[in-house]
């Protein structure tokens, strides 16, 4: 991709650069070569700087893809485990709170089991909570550093 782009400036800076006839016979158009070869060579660099400038927003762009499939297998996996955590919660709760007497059933409204459920969910919900905010800072932080990189300012182009 850079080396088609080179390709295509030198092409478009030979358009506007071209060597007059008459150049090598007066001040003033040595002045005009010297002015239109600066010329080529800022555009040439100019033109440089932007294929890199490309090339880096397309790599911090794909590295952005990636890291938010990431984050969505994550989000995916940790509601399949708060699932079978929720399933073994409601397993122990009601194999250690069940007398021998009374069945599952009945026991599925009992108070003191729905309030220990309840709380170890919550607890649970809190834990999710807080390492989804941590990715999405994670992400915000990466999203904003790819940015602030491509939107940095160059330096001024070098004259020898």
């Amino acid at each position: 991709m850079q080396k088609q782009l080179e390709k295509e400036s030198r092409g478009f800076l030979s358009a506007f650069v071209t060597p007059s006839p008459t150049s090598a016979s007066s001040p003033a158009s040595a002045a005009a070569s010297v002015s239109a070869s600066t010329l080529a060579r800022d555009n040439e660099e100019l033109i440089q700087r932007l294929a890199n400038s490309q090339t880096m927003y397309w790599s911090l762009e794909e590295e952005f893809r990636v890291t938010s499939n990431r984050l969505q297998t994550c989000e995916r996996e940790l509601a399949a485990k708060s699932d079978l955590l929720q399933g073994y919660i409601v397993r122990d709760a009601s194999l250690t709170t069940v007398p021998a007497a009374k069945s599952p059933i009945s026991t599925s409204t009992d108070p003191v089991l729905l309030v220990e459920m309840n709380r170890r969910l919550q607890g649970m919900l809190v834990d999710l909570a807080t390492k989804n905010e941590i990715l999405k800072k994670k992400l915000d932080s990466l999203y904003q550093d790819k940015y602030r990189r491509i939107l940095s300012p160059a330096p001024p182009p070098s004259h020898e």
